[in-house]
């Protein structure tokens, strides 16, 4: 998993509890800013990059019968929360 830096965080998908997740750390002291955490049935499931100025990463969200959501999510960059979720395609 290939880490995000910018000029003072870094933004990183990384394994921890249940399925990967996203973290910024602090690029001065490396201490961890905010984190995803656990999500009920929905995993980061690519490294987050930077379009447009804004802080973007694929999630999957798990449903019924093995059936899934690919979903485009852009996340507020200071505090981690998701902003817009936008579905992409079903999975099965």
């Amino acid at each position: 998993m290939h880490p995000l830096l910018t000029k003072d965080k870094i933004f990183v998908r990384q394994l921890y509890g249940n399925g990967p997740q996203l973290a910024c750390y602090s690029k001065g002291d490396g201490k961890l800013v905010w984190s995803t955490g656990d999500r009920k049935n929905e995993f980061m499931a690519s490294d987050p990059v930077i379009l447009e100025g804004e802080l973007g990463i694929l999630s999957i969200v798990f449903e019924e019968r093995q059936e899934g959501t690919l979903c485009w999510n852009l996340i507020d960059a200071a505090t981690g929360e998701i902003r817009d979720k936008h579905s992409l395609i079903r999975l099965r």
